[in-house]
């Protein structure tokens, strides 16, 4: 097994106080599944419109309109988002720390998502009265490096 980290936050159209029951649910599906982890570089942070243009900037090419409508309300909000890095080195059912904090967190189609899971469980939010969002974000295998980086390089981590 190797040590994996990933990168997870609560998206920042929710209440801090809903963002920690989230993650908190985040934890209990993690441990009931048996994964052993640790958490590391807990933050609260507002991150600018820019920010977010530059954080989801791998989804602009193959689709641009989903990009705009993700990045146009973001760093408005009135809320932070919330999260963490976690960091293990298991296997369950084949599956990784990345892989199985993505599986917990559930399909990103919302109709797709388990009941059980993290999109499943808390829905999805209309923002500003415009387009539905997922609630949490987790990275990708193929993205967790340059997440992390961009988040050190704006202060959000160590």
């Amino acid at each position: 097994m190797t040590l994996e980290r990933t990168l997870f936050f609560v998206k920042d159209y929710i209440e801090p106080e809903m963002a920690n029951v989230i993650l908190d649910y985040r934890d209990y599906l993690l441990i009931k599944r048996g994964a052993r982890f640790i958490k590391t570089n807990r933050f609260i942070f507002h991150l600018s419109t820019e920010q977010y243009k530059e954080f989801y900037q791998p989804i602009r090419k193959e689709f641009p309109e989903i990009h705009e409508l993700m990045c146009n309300d973001f760093g408005e909000s009135q809320y932070p988002i919330v999260g963490d890095i976690l960091e293990g080195d298991f296997e369950i059912d084949g599956r990784g720390l990345i892989n199985t904090v993505r599986y917990v967190l559930g399909h990103r189609i919302i109709e797709q998502a388990e009941p059980w899971t993290i999109r499943g469980k808390f829905g999805r939010y209309k923002q500003n009265g415009k387009g539905w969002r997922t609630v949490a974000h987790a990275s990708t295998r193929d993205q967790v490096e340059r997440d992390i980086e961009l988040f050190r390089k704006w202060g959000v981590i160590r």
